[in-house]
């Protein structure tokens, strides 16, 4: 286990990925790297499921809890992918491209532990959000402006049929 970890502290350090793995009964942090990509200085803040919705966007929370579920719901080899904003340490929200799947279960098929993989979307996120607004002006602007030319077009129409 110990090499493991190693392993994935190596992983993790060169990689824009963001891992983890949490031990569901107990509810506790198996490894991450989360803290320190979002600022913190230990995983302290991150190291149970409930501290983790603490530091969730409030408008995100109940998406959470939904895509949790279905964590726990999904079959063996299939993942759960969503989408949240976090708090970072300088309270800054970051998007975060979720995928979780369940790597240990129990005699009865119960899920025991998952791994998860995070990856920083926020410049994505922010792009997208601009490209709405941009879309919603000129669709603004495209409606005001053929109302504007109605009148002098259907006077021009008017003159033509004289």
């Amino acid at each position: 286990m110990l090499s493991t970890l190693r392993f994935l502290k190596s992983v993790s350090s060169v990689s824009p990925v963001v891992f983890g793995a949490f031990d569901i009964p107990s509810d506790r942090l198996l490894f991450s790297s989360a803290g320190e990509y979002l600022g913190y200085e230990t995983n302290e803040n991150l190291d149970t499921i409930s501290k983790i919705e603490k530091h969730i966007h409030p408008e995100d929370v109940e998406n959470y809890n939904e895509k949790f579920k279905a964590l726990l719901a999904s079959k063996p080899g299939e993942f759960v992918e969503f989408t949240f904003r976090v708090k970072d340490a300088e309270g800054n929200d970051r998007t975060l491209l979720i995928r979780d799947i369940v790597f240990e279960r129990d005699a009865e098929g119960k899920p025991l532990k998952f791994a998860c993989t995070a990856l920083d979307v926020s410049k994505s996120a922010d792009t997208e959000k601009q490209l709405k607004t941009a879309v919603e002006r000129l669709d603004q602007l495209s409606f005001k402006n053929s109302h504007e030319f109605r009148g002098p077009i259907a006077t021009i129409l008017g003159l033509v049929q004289l």
